[in-house]
């Protein structure tokens, strides 16, 4: 017997009000899930992720709501957490990835970000690379007192145009599937430890990037030299005041030091003559350690005047395709992030080596 076209439509609307019926249980059941994780950050039982502010949840939820096709068929969803740029994440089936408050192995909680990334601003791009007019040295600023109906004194500023290429950071581990299912938390510790490998050659390339090939072009290529003025002893204090006081001169301002953690120890804990240890004098610049850094050199600078272009923030992707991996039931897990450093004005940074009594 023959159906009829109402009957048939009928048929197809039970049966999606029966699908959406089972996503709207499924969505209440993460729901309750993801508050009882809330609670248990509210109460200090675990630690909140790294960076993330107290709406992470509802990001989440909506993020999942918004897409959960695409993860149902996929097994994959990704989404932003609020801060920053560089905290995208991959997020995978909970099966794939187990997140176990308890026991944390290392420092799973901690964030890969060190202090250096914390200076620099970010901002989202959205093409392979950024054109940017970077201020030339031999910009002249000026101005003058002067009478209503005289000249009035001109400023000089020469920009040079310049194409910033997106690069790309990557790294990748191998795990057997059966420790991510068993041994709670070490899905969590494999993958911030990732984003730590990211962070620190992130890092590495922001300040020491040589600008060819696939490099960043870095901020101590970019910067001049400092060279001690004639006619004044220098201390450890002295060579960071005064190229503070350089790039204050040069107008910009809120100077800040970069330094390996071994350096900025030998400057903080400088003793007098009796042994005695002295506090940081006034004008010697804020100290931000990185182990990226190299040992007895420091970069003192206007972080304002550079900017981390973010084409793809911090990505977590997990894959068990890679060669034999299916057969021997182990999985890959990739971290990759894609960024471009933009120096507007390399006059705001100096470069220099360390010395007890710099000539």
């Amino acid at each position: 017997m023959a159906i009829s076209l109402d009957s048939a439509l009928a048929k197809l609307e039970r049966e999606i009000d029966g699908l959406l019926t089972d996503h709207r249980s499924r969505l209440d059941e993460l729901q309750k899930q993801v508050d009882a994780i809330d609670a248990q950050v509210q109460r200090g039982a675990i630690p909140p992720p790294a960076g993330a502010a107290s709406d992470w949840s509802k990001r989440f939820v909506d993020a999942f709501q918004a897409d959960r096709k695409t993860f149902e068929s996929g097994g994959r969803l990704r989404f932003t957490l609020p801060h920053p740029a560089l905290e995208t994440r991959t997020v995978t089936r909970p099966s794939t990835l187990p997140s176990a408050p308890s026991p944390r192995i290392g420092a799973a909680e901690a964030t890969p970000a060190g202090a250096l990334l914390e200076l620099i601003p970010t901002l989202a791009i959205d093409q392979p690379a950024a054109y940017v007019l970077r201020e030339d040295s031999s910009s002249g600023w000026q101005a003058g007192m002067q009478a209503e109906t005289s000249p009035k004194v001109e400023s000089t500023a020469d920009f040079v145009g310049t194409l910033v290429p997106v690069r790309t950071l990557a790294t990748w581990v191998t795990v057997s599937r059966q420790a991510l299912d068993d041994l709670a938390g070490l899905g969590d510790f494999v993958r911030a430890r990732l984003e730590w490998a990211l962070a620190r050659k992130l890092e590495e390339q922001i300040l020491s990037g040589s600008g060819s090939g696939e490099n960043l072009y870095g901020l101590m290529v970019a910067a001049s030299t400092w060279t001690a003025p004639s006619g004044v002893a220098y201390d450890l204090f002295g060579q960071l005041a005064y190229a503070a006081a350089a790039i204050e001169q040069r107008g910009y301002g809120a100077p800040t030091a970069v330094m390996h953690p071994n350096d900025a120890l030998r400057v903080q804990l400088q003793r007098d003559q009796n042994g005695q240890y002295v506090g940081t004098p006034a004008g010697v610049p804020r100290i931000v350690r990185s182990a990226a850094q190299g040992s007895g050199e420091f970069l003192v600078g206007d972080f304002s005047q550079c900017v981390l272009r973010v084409r793809q923030g911090v990505t977590i992707d997990i894959s068990g395709d890679h060669a034999d991996y299916f057969a021997k039931n182990l999985v890959a897990i990739r971290a990759e992030q894609r960024v471009a450093l933009v120096i507007y004005a390399p006059a705001a940074f100096i470069k220099g080596t360390l010395a007890t009594s710099p000539a």
